[in-house]
């Protein structure tokens, strides 16, 4: 991973970004980390193989060296009766699965993770790769014989809003929540762990173009939309998926004279967006080019 400083930020935030070695499978296939194996596939191995030459800017690192620095201070806390960050490992054929779980409290049964997120992901409850996640977690605990009876995570709401704590019912009382997570069962961990490390290893012995696309939903695609517009009007006054929809609806309105169509093509925000290879993915040059 190159490093880049566009906007000349000080050196010691530049050092401390560069210095950070989160990723212990960025260059080594025998090793897959559990934040790897939820990932897609594609974007999983195309960091590995292009590892090299992925450049980041540092401004761009700010919440994660945020979240270093929570998971520090937190851990260090936690210390005395508590196992903090241990690595943990389970062999699957040629693959070394590995996880190293915040904090494991063994008094409770509980696996216990920090996170750095939107307010959002709590509103909308959009928790499946905090479950999995924890979950291989839960299950390298398990094998290594530990108990696990709860999953949680404690989330820090970046961008917290104390106003609308206040005056908006589903909104979120305080800036850290509590957020409990589902535990699957033992057998359903390890069909999750290898039909992941299946899918990867297949994956491996192919080319970079021709690596599995990723699905809509790792691809966070919205839908094509068909607005109907009204004139005088900034916002829409319904949206479509379907353009037939859209002309029944105009059809059926007293103000039909006064409605049209206006067209939204739909995007894969996480390519555009967040993906870290997107220069070394076919799909997003045939689909964005040099968007």
């Amino acid at each position: 991973m190159k490093y880049t400083n566009k906007y000349k930020l000080p050196k010691s935030f530049y050092r401390a970004v560069v210095q950070n070695t989160y990723d212990l499978d960025k260059l080594d296939e025998k090793y897959i980390s559990a934040t790897a194996l939820i990932s897609p596939v594609r974007q999983s191995i195309l960091k590995i193989r292009h590892w090299n030459e992925l450049v980041e800017d540092v401004s761009d690192s700010g919440w994660r060296l945020f979240g270093e620095a929570m998971h520090y201070v937190v851990t260090k806390a936690n210390q005395k009766d508590n196992i903090v960050e241990k690595r943990l490992e389970y062999k699957v054929d040629s693959i070394i699965v590995s996880g190293k779980p915040d904090i494991y409290i063994p008094t409770e049964k509980t696996i216990e993770d920090y996170k750095i997120t939107s307010v959002w992901s709590v509103i909308y409850a959009n928790h499946d790769d905090w479950e999995k996640q924890l979950n291989i977690y839960a299950f390298l605990h398990r094998v290594n014989g530990d108990k696990i009876e709860k999953l949680r995570v404690i989330a820090f709401l970046r961008d917290f809003n104390q106003r609308k704590a206040l005056t908006e019912l589903n909104y979120p009382e305080s800036q850290i929540v509590e957020v409990p997570i589902k535990l699957w069962t033992l057998e359903e961990q390890e069909k999750y762990i290898l039909d992941r490390v299946e899918k990867t290893l297949e994956a491996r012995r192919l080319s970079d173009d021709k690596l599995p696309i990723c699905t809509p939903e790792e691809r966070w695609q919205t839908p094509n939309l068909y607005k109907v517009m009204k004139k005088g009007r900034k916002s829409a006054v319904k949206n479509f998926e379907n353009k037939e929809d859209a002309i029944e609806f105009i059809n059926n309105n007293k103000d039909k004279k006064l409605l049209s169509i206006k067209f939204f093509k739909g995007e894969d925000r996480k390519c555009l967006n967040y993906c870290p290879v997107k220069d070394f993915c076919n799909y997003y040059k045939e689909v964005y080019g040099n968007a």
